[in-house]
């Protein structure tokens, strides 16, 4: 396509009617190839120009985003910074994995193809594998970088992605949990469950761990699990490629 999928810039002037009401904006987004393994998977690199500015949004208290939406890098590259234009007065950030490489993973079950993988195939999947792990590492780091400067903040959400051999090691969310702790931000990771039980029916069904809570710093981490809407708003987003793997493709089970 001539014009970029996503013009962050063109979508900011579009809200800017919205200015002295928006308290709540989500963003997801998926761009896939239905019919390809998640190792084939197009980027959306060239199709994604510009950040989000919210810095003239006031009233904007909660904001659910893919992390390229605030750094402008599709690529996940390591020294990209978040550019700070969130909004001034932002008490409750959420970033999404989508876009990311780890967004269409799948554990891959080679035991339908009829020669098994070929060596090229099998290189591509590793190699996409070894980017989705990146992508994870630079939204881990930049979820620490945030708790460390966005001032305003009260809480701090997460999600891991899909395949469960890609979320965060347990020494990092006790790296997570402890950053809250001494920032006295809640932090939360938002565990998608459809590919962790591997049934369709599980499409919106979301495991909420709670590391830390500023209004109870002295509890124990606590599980609770959501179905179709959290805290107001729809689970299930950016779904779509994962949910057609399961019922066509070979998701190992």
């Amino acid at each position: 396509m001539p014009d970029p999928v996503v013009d962050l810039a063109a979508w900011c002037d579009v809200l800017q009617a919205f200015q002295s009401t928006l308290e709540v904006l989500v963003f997801s987004i998926e761009y896939c190839d239905k019919i390809a393994w998640f190792y084939y998977q197009p980027r959306i690199s060239m199709m994604l120009h510009g950040h989000l500015d919210m810095t003239h949004f006031p009233k904007v208290h909660t904001l659910e985003v893919p992390l390229p939406f605030l750094t402008g890098d599709p690529e996940f590259t390591t020294e990209t910074q978040v550019a700070h234009l969130l909004p001034p007065n932002l008490r409750h950030l959420t970033l999404r994995t989508d876009l990311s490489h780890a967004q269409h993973a799948y554990p891959f079950d080679a035991s339908i193809l009829q020669d098994g993988l070929s060596v090229k195939s099998s290189q591509r999947m590793a190699h996409y594998l070894m980017l989705a792990r990146r992508d994870v590492s630079v939204i881990y780091q930049t979820s620490l970088t945030l708790l460390d400067q966005a001032t305003t903040l009260e809480s701090l959400s997460v999600w891991q992605p899909a395949d469960s051999s890609l979320a965060w090691l347990d020494s990092q969310v006790e790296d997570f949990a402890t950053t809250c702790r001494n920032k006295k931000i809640t932090g939360r990771i938002l565990i998608p469950m459809l590919l962790r039980w591997k049934d369709a029916a599980h499409w919106d069904l979301m495991q909420e761990k709670t590391v830390f809570d500023r209004e109870a710093p002295g509890f124990e981490p606590r599980t609770r699990f959501w179905r179709k809407e959290w805290e107001g708003r729809p689970l299930g987003l950016a779904t779509q490629y994962l949910l057609h793997a399961l019922k066509f493709h070979p998701v190992e089970l």
